[in-house]
């Protein structure tokens, strides 16, 4: 009780001798290296503030707005439009590289008299393409990026099997005839084969992960319309085979509607757009072969919305990219600070020295502020500090360490395992709760109710605070 008195006074004096920034228009400021320990910023606007490497303990930032300025969104528009080209080129790439093995093995059709060279021509592409991408989606929906390797070489044994398919069909005469010109020879159809598709779809990989940076809600999450249909139009480019009128429209179209429609009607209604004018200007089936290498990046998009656990570091990296600009916490002192119902849209907080006890209780879009190797970071412990409701959840095994978690509802949680070092769970509900082999060292238990608690083996010490806890018996 003694120590808790102690602290209470501590944060009193802190309170009667800090800066007072309450309500002020802060955007583009300078704090960097300041001592601003208890400063009151309730209600500023901080938007493209810079705190790093600050001393910010005790601070209140309550209602607090983060964010980008003028010049952020710019910098964020710049590096976006980089990635978009990035990825047109890498699409562009994924096409030609594939059409040299397709053009080897359609060289058996031509030699030996079909006439419809064009038509089989597309036929073939979509059908590299499509097994190409239905291999990466497989392996997408199991492992995330991290087998993508295993990707490759069964790509290549389905591109052999599709040859050896294109020999068949071809007839015994054709297919001898065109495997001794074109088979053994240097830059044959044996060489070229699996360097090509590897290639291919080394691009292709590479265009999955750029393209699910630049969909909207993705990687740049909740960009403004205006940038949305930026991208639209690019992808609109795409679909058009960056050719002539048609592109021009789309993309002018694109860019003049998102202020009015959401985004997700800008991007349907452009891509419908664009490939209604390819189609007529170039031939659908060109335009869906042009626009099918985005199709896994869609996929992607969408298992980041969902904050999939197996495409977290794209999530981040994206996120990472969005708050450039934004208000900046690198290296800052932000133990005991407040964030109560303050706004972290594009906010950096990767990498501060200290976020013990750092209260973001009902803090609003917490899932666009950049938190890479932070509590945040973390989806249920992210969701657990901002409500503070976890009744039933599951928490096993995760880092908690330094939380926040006064007066949480946590009936029947289970903590088996988790590390809740320093945590604050004064007053907190922990009845029913699983603390089995939990660490609790340096905890602050104080006023926690704990009956019926299942407690087999917890860490705790003598700087684990255990006054006036609510407690008629435990499970042990």
């Amino acid at each position: 009780m003694c120590g808790t008195s102690d602290e209470t006074q501590t944060k009193m004096e802190m309170l009667m001798t800090s800066v007072d920034f309450s309500y002020q228009n802060l955007r583009g400021r300078n704090f960097r290296g300041q001592d601003l320990q208890g400063a009151l910023f309730t209600g500023a606007d901080l938007r493209g503030a810079r705190f790093q490497n600050a001393d910010l303990t005790g601070a209140d930032f309550s209602r607090a707005r983060m964010g980008k300025t003028v010049f952020g969104r710019i910098t964020t528009v710049l590096v976006m439009l980089f990635i978009v080209l990035s990825a047109i080129f890498l699409g562009e790439f994924f096409i030609i590289i594939s059409k040299q093995p397709i053009g080897s093995v359609l060289r058996i059709f031509y030699e030996t008299g079909t006439e419809d060279y064009r038509r089989v021509s597309l036929l073939w592409i979509f059908a590299c393409t499509s097994g190409m991408i239905g291999i990466l989606l497989l392996f997408l929906k199991r492992s995330g990026f991290s087998r993508l390797f295993r990707a490759t070489g069964l790509v290549t044994a389905v591109a052999f099997a599709g040859l050896v398919l294109t020999f068949i069909l071809a007839g015994p005469e054709a297919g001898a005839k065109t495997f001794a010109l074109y088979g053994f020879r240097p830059g044959g159809i044996v060489f070229i084969f699996p360097f090509d598709f590897a290639l291919s779809f080394g691009f292709l990989v590479a265009v999955t992960f750029l393209g699910a940076l630049i969909f909207p809600r993705a990687g740049f999450l909740y960009q403004p319309g205006v940038i949305t249909g930026a991208i639209t139009g690019m992808l609109a480019l795409i679909v058009s085979m960056g050719f002539g009128f048609p592109a021009i429209v789309a993309v002018i179209v694109a860019l003049a509607f998102p202020p009015v429609l959401s985004e997700a009607k800008v991007m349907a209604s452009a891509i419908a757009l664009a490939v209604v004018l390819a189609g007529i200007g170039f031939g659908g089936g060109v335009g869906i072969i042009y626009i099918m290498p985005f199709l896994p990046a869609l996929y992607v998009s969408k298992r980041i919305r969902q904050e999939d656990p197996l495409f977290a570091r794209l999530r981040q990296s994206g996120l990472r990219i969005a708050s450039l600009g934004g208000t900046n916490f690198h290296g800052s002192y932000l133990a005991d600070a407040q964030f109560r119902m303050a706004n972290l849209k594009h906010a950096r907080f990767a990498g501060p020295k200290t976020l013990a006890h750092a209260d973001f209780r009902n803090a609003k879009n917490s899932e666009l502020a950049y938190t890479k190797g932070m509590l945040l970071e973390d989806t249920r412990v992210r969701r657990l500090l901002v409500t503070g409701e976890g009744e039933g959840q599951s928490y096993a095994e995760l880092n908690l360490k330094g939380a926040f978690l006064a007066g949480a509802g946590l009936s029947g949680a289970d903590f088996t395992r988790a590390d809740l070092s320093d945590a604050d769970l004064s007053g907190a509900d922990l009845r029913n709760a699983l603390l089995v082999k939990s660490r609790l060292i340096g905890a602050d238990l104080t006023g926690a109710r704990l009956t019926k608690a299942h407690i087999d083996n917890w860490n705790i010490d003598g700087t684990t605070r255990l006054q006036d806890i609510d407690c008629e018996y435990v499970f042990s």
